[in-house]
């Protein structure tokens, strides 16, 4: 989910991090992602059915959930004062 860690790193700079970030964005990457991929025929996404959505969903989530821990365990460390 690489364009999932640049936004993840964008989001974290405006101080947003963890559980909140990573809806944020999840929400913006996968919308972004469906549309674009639909545009360019690559998805049909009106063909999906419910368990399809659910499992892509499912994996996105999972995808941006690690960017987000990774990030904030390796690239950007939150040290307690």
């Amino acid at each position: 989910m690489i364009p999932g860690g640049s936004a993840y790193a964008i989001t974290a700079r405006t101080g947003l991090r963890g559980p909140k970030a990573v809806g944020v964005v999840f929400g913006t990457v996968y919308t972004g992602e469906v549309l674009l991929n639909t545009a360019l025929g690559l998805y049909k996404p009106s063909t999906w059915s419910g368990q399809d959505w659910t499992v892509d969903i499912i994996n996105k989530y999972v995808q941006a959930t690690a960017t987000g821990v990774f990030y904030d365990h390796v690239f950007a460390p939150v040290h307690d004062s």
